[in-house]
């Protein structure tokens, strides 16, 4: 993990939804916006956040929630839209991670 995170002006108080959080460029995302004051809404595949999401967002200065996220879902979208509208700060943001699945063939 990074040993110094940076911290962006004009994010605290401000609510954002990131998607892929879990791990890699989406984790490293929603740690930079906790580290700004932002409420992030970290979603991902998962039931729940992960143990290393967690312990990296501790201490920070955000407030971290997590819901299950599938991109392909249109009932978690639907899900996370009405978590989001149900928070007292409007949802500014939506920072839509890349993930990648794919397999290897073996054979060739």
């Amino acid at each position: 993990m990074m040993s110094e995170l940076l911290s962006l002006p004009g994010l605290a108080g401000k609510t954002v939804v990131v998607t892929g959080a879990s791990g890699g460029q989406g984790l490293a995302e929603t740690l930079v916006l906790l580290n700004s004051g932002a409420t992030v809404i970290a979603t991902d595949l998962q039931s729940e956040a992960t143990a290393e999401m967690l312990a990296a967002a501790e201490g920070l200065a955000g407030t971290l929630h997590y819901k299950k996220l599938d991109v392909a879902s249109e009932a978690d979208w639907a899900a996370v839209a009405e978590f989001a509208a149900s928070l007292a700060t409007a949802c500014r943001v939506w920072l839509t991670t890349p993930a990648f699945h794919f397999a290897v063939d073996s054979a060739t």
